[in-house]
């Protein structure tokens, strides 16, 4: 019993202190009553001698167990291992917290849908109720007015009068002599002349009014129109409900609204993103540092860099790649919400100093001297795009489509925005300068391919078309900000960062 089971103690069993395997890690499972004694590496898989003698004798390197785990510990491939399978708990903890996140989000979601549909219950039937208050004010009025009109009273009165002088006729010609007669009637016929009047008149002013309820179209037709009060959609992925955000947005007209503000003194915010948690990361190239804030703007933490950066990209998530000018290297960084900490990823080592950088299609765009490099994520040169027209400082760049969009500071050359096409010959598509732009540093783009440069000599934004013409400055000098550098979208489209001096501004687009 005891070669194919691990005895314990039965109280130990019942406290749940060990548990019993039933199949003993050294038996083979090829073979009964065999026990495993060799490693074949060719195969990577622990072996019997029979299972060596049958199925690994044409095997070059097999050895015993002990010569292949010796000093195992320190084995860069188990050490790889160990350090990746950690990696892999920090990252699903995070993917629990952003789990955890969205669901306290989706509960918050559907009691705000209650409220919003109790409100809009409330100005239904207070509108109703208002309608309904007009229009009963409306029948009063015409009762008021008719009541006003009537003579009812007046002939009323005329008929009692007339009927008493009939009486008084009767009660003469019966009972008094022809003289009191003649005299009462000459006394009367005066009378007459007054009651055809008084009927004449009443004839002409006449009105045979009749009242009836005339509904509205929209009321009459309203249980028939709305068969619904509403409808509760539920958005199943990420990218969707960032796509409902962003399209009701009219980019071309719509106006900013500053939500967000970041103060740090001693620091200049060079760049800054928003990755999809909603944390914002930014650098600053003072103290030399990378910055994590949530989206209220309260610092969650910052981890010194070794050389003085540039920009930065968001790769995937919470992951960001950063431009180290000094050390001429691109450095990758991981944010775990869990923790609220940065952990160091790969660095991939240039020969160049690096500025602007973005993320397209699994690929870096890196700018240098009057040049861009396609970079992919491990390190490898694609190609490059020369852009002979520009001057050294490519401080920005950003990419849409087939388009990528390149500041020029101007050092050398006019301060110009470069477009231009990846992957295609000539490179330049066209190049343009713009009198409200001066030194153009930070450039963006939003979902429809709407362009934005950050000006740090003029102080302001300005929009451009996809293809160049000048639409507005959305951000003018007027607004007080200056020496403005980074500007990014968040991920949804619905809102912008802009760094400036030591500070950072989220602005909400409406």
């Amino acid at each position: 019993m005891s070669r194919k089971h691990t005895l314990i103690q039965i109280k130990d069993a019942i406290k749940g202190k060990v548990f019993a395997s039933e199949e003993n890690p050294f038996d083979c499972s090829l073979h009964k009553n065999r026990k495993i004694e060799l490693f074949c590496f060719d195969h990577a898989e622990p072996c019997c001698l029979t299972c060596m003698t049958v199925h690994h004798r044409k095997c070059d390197k097999v050895t015993t167990l002990e010569e292949a785990a010796e000093n195992f510990r320190e084995d860069p491939t188990f050490v790889s291992f160990t350090k990746r399978m950690n990696e892999l708990t920090s990252e699903l903890r995070n993917e629990r917290t952003c789990h955890d996140k969205a669901e306290k989000n989706f509960a918050l979601q559907i009691s705000q849908v209650k409220d919003q549909a109790q409100t809009k219950k409330r100005e239904m039937i207070k509108h109703i109720k208002m309608l309904y208050t007009k229009f009963e004010d409306e029948i009063k009025m015409i009762e008021k007015q008719h009541d006003a009109e009537d003579n009812s009273g007046t002939l009323t009165q005329k008929i009692v009068q007339l009927e008493l002088f009939v009486k008084t006729l009767d009660t003469l010609r019966s009972t008094s002599s022809d003289l009191s007669v003649f005299l009462e009637f000459h006394k009367m016929k005066g009378k007459q002349k007054d009651f055809e009047e008084f009927l004449d008149q009443y004839k002409s002013r006449k009105k045979q009014e009749s009242v009836e309820f005339i509904c509205h179209e929209n009321v009459r037709k309203f249980k028939s129109v709305v068969s619904s009060f509403g409808k509760v959609r539920v958005v199943d992925s990420l990218a969707q409900a960032q796509a409902l955000r962003s399209a009701t947005i009219d980019y071309t007209s719509c106006t900013l609204k500053q939500v967000v503000t970041i103060v740090e003194e001693g620091v200049r915010f060079t760049d800054a993103v928003c990755v999809r948690s909603g944390t914002i990361l930014a650098v600053d190239d003072i103290k030399r540092a990378i910055w994590a804030y949530d989206d209220t703007g309260t610092l969650l933490t910052k981890s010194d860099l070794p050389s003085n950066p540039w920009a930065l990209a968001v790769v995937d998530s919470n992951k960001v790649v950063v431009t180290l000018r000094d050390q001429k290297t691109l450095q990758f960084f991981t944010f775990h919400e869990d923790s609220k900490t940065f952990r160091k990823g790969n660095t991939i080592q240039l020969i160049e100093t690096p500025w602007a950088i973005e993320c397209a299609s699994n690929n870096l765009f890196v700018t240098f001297s009057q040049k861009v490099k396609k970079i992919t994520l491990d390190g490898r040169i694609i190609n490059e795009l020369v852009i002979p027209e520009s001057s050294f400082s490519l401080y920005g760049i950003s990419i849409f489509n087939d388009n990528t969009i390149v500041s020029d500071d101007g050092y050398i050359a006019t301060y110009s925005i470069h477009f231009i096409m990846l992957d295609s010959t000539p490179l330049v598509k066209f190049q343009r300068k713009y009198s409200k732009l001066d030194r153009p540093l930070g450039v963006t783009n939003d979902r429809e391919g709407n362009v934005y440069v950050a000006g740090w000599g003029s102080n302001s934004v300005i929009q451009l078309s996809r293809t160049g013409d000048l639409l507005r400055e959305i951000l003018p000098s007027s607004a007080g900000f200056k020496q403005l550098m980074g500007i990014n979208f968040t991920h949804d489209g619905s809102k912008f960062i802009l760094t400036h001096q030591n500070k950072i501004t989220l602005f909400e687009l409406q």
